[in-house]
This record gives C-alpha cells, structure tokens and sequence, in this order.
C-alpha cells in the first residue's frame, strides 16, 4: 500500500532564500503525518476503535457498521457510512481456496480531483487531492501474515531456552546511545498446565555493555520456579553501554 513508511523522521529546515519545491511541501505533509501515526500505533495499538460492527444478514451477505480502526502502520482508517455488502462483490472472493476466511479491511488512498497543469515538461493534467479512503477485501485466514507487535522496531530478542512446558526470551533495546544505562529483560513463560517447575542459569556476555560488576558478562538465573499455564516471570538487569560507538554487537 501506498505511504506506510514511519521511521526515520526527517522534517525541512528553513532558512532565508530557500527555494521550496513540490518535493519540500511534500516532506512537510509526510513529517506530520508520519509523527501522528508513530503515536497512533504506539499508544493506540492496532485494531478497531470504535464501530465495524459486523452483522450476517443471510443470502451470502454481511451488514457492516461505520467505524474508525488503526492498522499496523498507526494510519487512520475511516469506515464512513454502514454498507450491505455481498461475498461475492468483495475483492480476494474468487481467489478463496479454504472455507476459513477472514473479512479484512485495510487502509487505501487515491489521487483525485485532476486541474490543469502549468508545469513545463510535466503532464498536461495532474491531480490535485489524494483521498485518504479504506478497502473490504476477503483471504483465506491462515494466509494471513502475523503481525509483529508495535515495540518490536525498538526491541531485540531471542529465545534464550525452550522445551515443551517453558520458553525464557531475553531482550534488549535494539539502538542503545553510548554512556547509557540501559535494561536487559529477561521473560520466562509455562506454556502448558503439566505441574513442572523451572530452574535455570545462563553466562551471558555482553561485548559492548558493562555489568555491575565492572565487566562484560554477568548471570542469570532464577530457582525452583512454579507457574500456571500462561503465567511468566519478568527479570531485569542493568547495564552500562560503552562510551566507544559501535555500529553493531551482540548478546552471546
């Protein structure tokens, strides 16, 4: 879809005799829109906000509630009006191939409203609005992609052990500025009701990060551990990062 890059930001900087053109307007629409929707998607999450209800009204068609929803991009999606619409008119229909299948709606834009236009060597006609606008469309629910979670841009994470009744993730911020203190979580989670507990001890080493201690590895460990199914256990430790930039590292 069009316009659904956030990061990095990067706004005009004016200064007397610039000479502003299509391109620099441009970024200045794409800077607020990009800010707003980094908030949208961080705070807000992604999902519906108000409204969409759904409701079958038989004879293969649905009746959809107006509404406003937020996808992953942190983008406004606004349902304007309730609509009846029928399987078969709704776009991805021919290409189904399973009897799950999800009703989706997404984010769309598209340019209208065409004037003259006086620009030498450019089209005779060029659009002047770009209508912000949503889609209904069909899929098959188990090809859709699993949508990563907002934080995961800024986190960095692996599985640091995992057998069939517990997972431990450990996880750090992705971009650490230099001289920073900064937090390494490590998550334990019982994945099933089997009556087990969780001991463990792990060395990490930290090439580019400084432990209380003064050095660059440090354990972590925690005893005899009893969990529901679902539960977890959240540790946290505090490191130093060095003064020395790198351009990357790792936890080993």
């Amino acid at each position: 879809m069009k316009n659904n890059q956030m990061l990095p930001f990067e706004r005009n900087r004016y200064y007397p005799g610039k000479l502003l053109t299509s391109a620099d307007f441009g970024a200045e629409q794409a800077y607020q829109n990009n800010k707003r929707r980094f908030v949208n998607s961080m705070v807000l999450g992604s999902g519906v906000v108000c409204g969409l209800d759904v409701t079958d009204i038989g004879e293969n068609s649905l009746m959809i509630d107006s509404g406003v929803a937020v996808d992953i991009y942190g983008r406004e999606i606004v349902f304007e009006k309730t609509e009846i619409v029928n399987f078969s008119a709704l776009t991805g229909f021919e290409a189904l191939e399973s009897n799950s299948v999800a009703l989706c709606l997404r984010y769309d834009e598209k340019d209208v409203k065409p004037v003259y236009s006086i620009g030498a060597g450019g089209e005779e006609y060029e659009f002047n609005r770009i209508q912000e606008g949503c889609e209904l469309f069909l899929a098959d629910a188990d090809s859709l992609p699993e949508q990563s979670e907002p934080q995961d841009e800024f986190l960095s994470s692996a599985t640091l052990y995992e057998d069939a009744d517990y997972s431990v993730i450990v996880s750090l911020p992705a971009v650490i500025p230099v001289g920073t203190s900064v937090k390494l979580n490590v998550k334990a989670t019982k994945k099933t009701n089997e009556p087990k507990r969780l001991s463990f001890s792990a060395e990490l080493q930290t090439p580019v990060l400084t432990a209380e201690d003064g050095t660059h590895a440090f354990i972590v460990a925690a005893k005899n551990v009893a969990l529901a199914e679902g539960e977890d256990i959240s540790l946290d430790y505090w490191l130093v990062a060095d003064s020395v930039p790198n351009a990357e590292s790792f936890v080993l």
